[in-house]
């Protein structure tokens, strides 16, 4: 409801409204992007803890999922004044399920964003091991 509400106001009044305006609709919705995620995961934890998560493994793209992430957080990096750094290959193909990975490691980029402080930097590195 908040996300829809917050969608339209912008679609309807985008061009009325001032920077500041603009920036409060987009703040709300980000916060709402950001609740429903929570509602999911603690859904997902419900699941989980009643043996009821379902997983659906299939070819995955690791270095993509974590550019997404990566992509989700901008905001809030540049807001912070964050250097990000990825170094991944181009292609970490997995066989798992790529919408929990995606849960994984958009958890894993915000909690870096939430605990790196301002002017910091952070780095992801993923690849493939012999071992």
């Amino acid at each position: 409801m908040i996300t829809s509400t917050a969608a339209l106001l912008e679609e309807e009044l985008g061009g009325l409204l001032d920077a500041d305006q603009r920036q409060y609709v987009h703040t709300i919705l980000r916060g709402a992007d950001r609740l429903a995620v929570m509602a999911g995961d603690l859904l997902d934890l419900a699941r989980l803890e009643s043996g009821h998560l379902a997983i659906q493994p299939a070819p995955t793209n690791l270095a993509a999922i974590i550019g997404h992430a990566v992509e989700g957080a901008a905001a809030q990096t540049a807001g912070k004044n964050l250097t990000v750094t990825v170094d991944t290959p181009a292609q970490l193909d997995l066989y798992a399920d790529g919408s929990r990975l995606q849960q994984v490691a958009d958890n894993l980029v915000s909690n870096a964003v939430k605990y790196t402080p301002a002017g910091g930097a952070i780095t992801i590195t993923a690849a493939i091991s012999d071992q």
